[in-house]
């Protein structure tokens, strides 16, 4: 009987206890969801806040890449072949209508580039170093520690009361006497009032630093690796009224195939060059310069792309500009020399480079609480970048590249004149070169039996150029 007496009184004071924690559980739960609406941003209703989206520079060619499905690094065309890309941004740092504009486009399509194989690179291999260092600090530590017989440092010899070193010191306070003597006979204040900026600057310097809060983050990075074959897939150019500078972004591309042209040019070897499916001429593949649509793609349109002629043949066609100061003959046909300088520039890149990339990131803050008002808070806090892209190119030999054609227009907005060339190289080309070559150095030998002798507005634009994007092309 006692038993479940016993039995009783715990099953009682059991239900009084879940009963009292379920009733415990509930207003806690009421408390928490009092504490959320508390917490919430306390907006009327109908009054949401909207943040304000904002574009990026260069965010036309990650829509781009990303409309056909790619990703920054590794990617796989439908057959399974795998290819790889990255984007870049850079930015027109002349400003609009400079002297230097056009020619400035191009660096900035240049800087684009490198922007993009930068990232390529890091993508395949980057060493980073991260440093943090947080150091708080409150109140002050004794300015004597305690001596002991093992740190009390020796007492310095006493100076002697004659010698050179007394009498030359001696001679300098006579020295210094007589000049103060001398400047005041003159009126030259030597104690002058301090401004009142200066008595600012001396009371926050004299304020007692009650705590003190400092945080440093310094991340290094170092990239390298070999590069061939990187071709442009997409370019666009923006240019706004509303803004001083304009930028140029690009989607670069290398597959088996370009790196096998790559290969075709530094080897010298045409025929290790890939083929393909039939194509168009390759005068149908060429923005034509004599139309309106034409010319706004050439304006756009730089670096190495690579299309298929009709005979399955790869050739590389790129494209480069440079500005002329007027329609002086001489003068455009100077600007056409440096476009098809820059030209040859960036083939010889597409054949083989070697790209490194250094970068240093800071960020930085401090913050002070001082004695006299501890509700105070003086915060200081930055950050720093600085990035070094180098890419540098072997001397390559290539035959049979040609500038295919030229072109020369205003461009829409400055009226500046820009002039472009397109430069051309297939294996067949190389080939022919190579042929041509031989014949001139064969010596040869007329009846006469002597060898014979060689006798260049206010509104916005924006363009962009993508030939050979199917996956045939690369």
């Amino acid at each position: 009987m006692n038993i479940y007496k016993n039995l009783l009184k715990t099953s009682s004071a059991l239900f009084v206890g879940v009963t009292m924690v379920g009733i415990s559980s509930f207003a806690h739960a009421d408390l928490l969801a009092d504490a959320a609406k508390d917490e919430t941003i306390r907006q009327e209703a109908g009054n949401i806040e909207v943040i304000e989206s904002l574009e990026m520079a260069g965010s036309a060619c990650e829509d781009w890449a990303s409309s056909k499905g790619w990703t920054l690094g590794n990617n796989q065309k439908s057959d399974g072949t795998p290819f790889f890309i990255s984007t870049g941004t850079g930015t027109i740092s002349a400003p609009l209508g400079h002297q230097n504009y056009i020619n400035d486009r191009q660096n900035a399509y240049e800087k684009a580039v490198l922007n993009a194989k930068a990232e390529l690179v890091k993508y395949m291999n980057n060493s980073i170093q991260q440093d943090l260092t947080l150091a708080t600090s409150q109140g002050t530590f004794s300015a004597e520690p305690i001596r002991t017989s093992q740190n009390t440092p020796a007492k310095p010899d006493e100076p002697a009361e004659h010698g050179w070193e007394t009498a030359y010191n001696k001679t300098l306070r006579l020295l210094h006497a007589e000049l103060d003597k001398q400047l005041g006979d003159r009126g030259v204040d030597l104690n002058p009032e301090p401004t009142e900026e200066e008595k600012r600057a001396a009371e926050e310097a004299a304020r007692e630093i009650f705590a003190t809060e400092e945080f440093r983050q310094l991340i290094t990075a170092t990239a390298k690796s070999q590069l061939k074959g990187v071709r442009r897939m997409f370019v666009q150019e923006e240019v706004s009224p509303n803004e001083k500078q304009g930028s140029i972004c690009v989607v670069i591309l290398g597959s088996p195939k370009t790196m096998a042209m790559a290969d075709a040019i530094m080897t010298g070897n045409p025929n290790i060059a890939p083929t393909g499916y039939f194509g168009k001429p390759i005068s149908e593949q060429i923005p034509d310069k004599k139309t309106p649509e034409g010319l706004k793609e050439l304006m756009t349109s730089y670096g190495v792309q690579m299309v298929r002629d009709e005979v399955g043949e790869f050739h590389l066609i790129t494209y480069a500009q440079a500005g002329s100061p007027s329609t002086n003959k001489m003068l455009m046909a100077n600007a056409k020399k440096i476009a098809t300088s820059r030209a040859q520039g960036t083939l010889a890149s597409f054949a083989k480079e070697h790209t490194a990339v250094t970068s240093r990131t800071e960020n930085a803050s401090s913050a002070k609480t001082y004695a006299d008002s501890m509700e105070e808070i003086d915060y200081e806090g930055g950050a720093a970048l600085e990035e070094v892209i180098k890419s540098t190119t072997p001397m390559v030999d290539i035959q049979g590249a040609r500038v295919r054609s030229s072109w020369a227009a205003k461009h829409p907005v400055t009226k500046q004149i820009v002039v472009g060339v397109i430069y051309q190289w297939s294996p067949g080309s190389a080939v022919a070169a190579r042929q041509l070559q031989n014949n001139i150095n064969q010596t040869a030998r007329p009846a006469g039996g002597a060898p014979a002798s060689a006798v260049n507005t206010g509104q916005g634009f924006q363009g962009s150029a993508s030939r050979g994007s199917s996956e045939s092309d690369f």
